[in-house]
């Protein structure tokens, strides 16, 4: 006897396809993970955070994801070039 494998597909779109989720969806962690790129186990590393529902479930709110993205963005550097000559 043959089973059927159902192929579940997140409900996000893929990075860079697309707009992000709405600001106010929860996501599940494998929602979450193909959102951002990553790997389910490193949501958990990266310490993304995240709402405990039970001791065994974790949903992902987007507001808290985007939040915590614009806290670890890293300033793009203007090379020096660039900048007008110093006035002092």
């Amino acid at each position: 006897m043959q089973t059927k494998s159902a192929v579940r597909q997140p409900a996000v779109s893929h990075p860079g396809i697309g707009a992000p989720p709405h600001p106010d969806a929860v996501l599940t962690p494998d929602q979450c993970a193909y959102w951002l790129g990553l790997k389910r186990r490193q949501l958990q590393r990266a310490g993304v955070p995240h709402v405990r529902v039970s001791h065994k479930i974790r949903r992902y709110r987007v507001r808290d994801v985007l939040a915590w993205l614009e806290q670890r963005a890293v300033p793009t550097e203007v090379p020096t070039q660039q900048l007008g000559p110093c006035v002092g």
